[in-house]
């Protein structure tokens, strides 16, 4: 199984094949699970997104341009386990 670095997004929820950036630290990860919240719990779904451009912003942070590209379920338990919905 493969496994992604998730990020939670507080206000934007990412819908595959829609370009999005984000103020966030992707590290060197090409993909990413990007997983809204729904009230203070991670929501089950989610989109796995590509990596498209990396930008480092004065100061110390990060933005990333991002492709959404599938849906991916998560586990209630786990946010870390996820199982593609394709």
């Amino acid at each position: 199984m493969t496994s992604y670095k998730l990020i939670s997004l507080d206000e934007v929820v990412v819908f595959p094949g829609t370009p999005v950036t984000l103020s966030v630290d992707s590290g060197t990860d090409q993909r990413i699970l990007l997983l809204p919240k729904r009230g203070r719990e991670d929501a089950k779904v989610g989109v796995v997104a590509e990596v498209t451009e990396r930008v480092k912003l004065p100061g110390r942070g990060f933005a990333v341009s991002l492709m959404g590209l599938t849906w991916m379920t998560c586990r209630p338990t786990c946010a870390s386990t996820c199982v593609s919905t394709r």
